[in-house]
């Protein structure tokens, strides 16, 4: 199953990203980490639209009980990577949600563009499930 969606350079991305990656894994019959989906597309949502350019687009994708959620921008430089932190830093934490939020996460990228992917892996039992489908 997948799913592609162009999104607009702009804050409201990371909102249409949430909704829409949400309600696709509703008609995949997705019931488990959600929220770690809706997370991570949020966070990646708002680095493509705070550090890439034009085009933006979400890519999601279940294969075998992976479901891999992904944000394309134009943009190849300034890859992302997880910030030092300290108490008093009042953003930079994304990269860490999306550690913490996915099995495993990275990038790939063209002389244009540059893709953010994170992995969640599904029980067998959700995976048998959206196999019937």
């Amino acid at each position: 199953m997948e799913f592609h969606l162009p999104l607009p350079n702009a804050p409201q991305a990371a909102g249409i990203a949430r909704r829409e990656l949400r309600e696709a894994l509703m008609e995949w019959g997705v019931c488990e980490r959600v929220d770690d989906a809706v997370l991570i597309v949020s966070e990646l949502a708002t680095n493509a639209v705070r550090y890439g350019a034009d085009p933006i687009a979400l890519h999601a994708s279940l294969n075998g009980g992976v479901l891999v959620i992904a944000v394309q921008d134009g943009f190849p430089s300034d890859l992302p990577y997880p910030k030092i932190l300290t108490f008093t830093e009042p953003s930079g934490r994304g990269m860490h949600l999306i550690s913490a939020a996915s099995n495993r996460w990275g990038w790939d990228r063209t002389d244009a563009s540059k893709v953010v992917w994170a992995e969640i892996t599904l029980t067998a039992l959700t995976a048998a499930a959206v196999a019937v489908q």
